[in-house]
């Protein structure tokens, strides 16, 4: 049976537009998009398709929305994935262990971050499970 080639709807065409943008580097992290009004009158479509665009990019993760007379959308490119040469960042576990010794641990950030774990914290998980104490023996 024969089928019908037709072109994507429009805001998929719109969205693609931007995402090469995005992807190109043309438009780079924190760079403001067009406001829905603004793609309006650009692409001359209707509101809900304007809409849709900036909500399909945000489902993507490739912008983000701040509500508010000084919000807008604008781009929030996710970072890569760590390769396989990369180490892990380190678990919770290594991170609360680096805190009661009072060491500073990467968070697979390029600066250091102090781990910080309030003891009030930790003992609300202790209560949680019905113990008083840390267990010792566990380590």
């Amino acid at each position: 049976m024969p089928e019908l080639q037709r072109p994507p709807p429009p805001y998929q065409q719109i969205a693609q537009h931007y995402r090469d943008q995005i992807t190109s580097g043309e438009l780079r992290d924190g760079d403001r998009l067009p406001a829905a009004r603004q793609l309006v009158q650009q692409w001359r479509v209707a509101h809900a398709t304007a809409a849709r665009v900036l909500s399909t990019l945000r489902d993507e993760g490739l912008a983000e929305t701040t509500p508010g007379g000084g919000g807008g959308t604008v781009v929030r490119v996710r970072s890569p994935a760590p390769s396989a040469n990369e180490p892990a960042p380190p678990s919770l576990a290594d991170c609360v262990a680096a805190a009661q010794a009072g060491r500073v641990t990467y968070l697979g950030t390029d600066e250091p971050v102090a781990a910080v774990v309030p003891l009030d914290v930790a003992r609300a998980g202790l209560a949680a499970l019905g113990r008083a104490e840390p267990d010792q023996t566990a380590r």
